[in-house]
């Protein structure tokens, strides 16, 4: 298998009050709907949380709250 895939939706995000451009961006894994009924039975459950100091990114995520994201993992290559 050459990498594996995850759905998560766009639970949360706040934004740092002391540092307005720092972002916390929180997603759960994807359980709900019909259309999701295969992948929730392989994928339990899952959360990830991450930090964005760069605010394009951080926008992109906070305009899909609510809303499905996949995420695909593969190795890193070694440099």
């Amino acid at each position: 298998m050459s990498a594996v895939q995850a759905r998560f939706y766009v639970a949360g995000y706040e934004r740092n009050s002391w540092d307005p451009t720092v972002t916390t961006v929180k997603m759960q894994a994807v359980s709900r709907g019909e259309h999701n009924r295969e992948w929730a039975a392989a994928t339990p459950s899952g959360q990830v949380t991450m930090t964005i100091r760069n605010e394009s990114a951080a926008d992109w995520f906070v305009g899909l709250l609510g809303k499905e994201i996949a995420v695909t993992f593969t190795e890193a290559p070694q440099d």
